[in-house]
């Protein structure tokens, strides 16, 4: 899963995996 995927999944969480 790519951050584009997580941070739609997460938007608030695309933060914490931003260092990934």
């Amino acid at each position: 899963m790519d951050a584009a995927s997580r941070s739609r999944l997460h938007p608030q969480r695309q933060q914490h995996l931003s260092h990934l």
